[in-house]
């Protein structure tokens, strides 16, 4: 992998990194430049850049398939979810408020079907990964709700 000093190398403090569960050798890494890298594992390479950002990459997450891959960041009040093959351009976003450089992490459930965040308001968020549709939202919690997780097998309805 080219270093930062490198013309042709991925820009800026790494941040973020996850791995495609798709088992297509494909990884991702964020930086605090505002890009996204997706690299193979074989040659270690980068095949496709995300730049210009509006945020420094704190977050990543593939969707169980390993078509897309969301994206969150310090000071935004989105995730961002891209379409990694031929199109290759932004989905759509989901809306939470994050106004700190505090890391706010995401989560999708094991089907790819649902995404949880948390917000600076100490709210949980439920959307619906297809539709970007805010289909729960918790009582406030009184502090911030900076980092969520789904339960591996579990359904939200419970």
């Amino acid at each position: 992998m080219p270093l930062n000093r490198d013309p042709s190398g991925q820009r800026g403090v790494m941040s973020a990194m996850a791995f495609n569960p798709d088992m297509s050798k494909t990884f991702a890494i964020g930086t605090f430049a505002n890009c996204v890298g997706i690299y193979t594992e074989d040659d270690i390479e980068c095949v496709l850049e995300i730049g210009d950002l509006e945020f420094g990459v704190t977050h990543l997450k593939w969707s169980p398939c390993g078509n897309y891959l969301y994206v969150g960041g310090r000071k935004s009040d989105n995730i961002l979810k891209w379409d990694v093959r031929n199109t290759r351009k932004e989905v759509g976003r989901f809306n939470r408020t994050c106004g700190t450089n505090q890391k706010y992490s995401f989560d999708l459930d094991p089907w790819g079907k649902f995404l949880a965040t948390g917000n600076q308001e100490g709210q949980i968020l439920i959307y619906d990964a297809t539709t970007f549709d805010l289909v729960k939202r918790s009582e406030a919690l009184g502090n911030c709700v900076n980092s969520v997780c789904f339960h591996p097998f579990s359904s939200i309805d419970k």
